[in-house]
């Protein structure tokens, strides 16, 4: 997975990172998906 950082680009995340979302989940870091991210914030996700 990958997050965005403060400035709104795509910044790579250690793997087994544990984030919590805004409804109180849990989400676990496998895998490393920066490049996708990247891609969909600057050219959007086609909708």
């Amino acid at each position: 997975m990958a997050m965005e950082d403060k400035y709104g680009r795509a910044t790579r995340m250690k793997k087994e990172t544990v984030m919590e979302t805004k409804d109180g989940r849990k989400i676990i870091m496998h895998g490393d998906e920066v490049m996708r991210l990247d891609s969909l914030l600057r050219h959007g996700d086609g909708s």
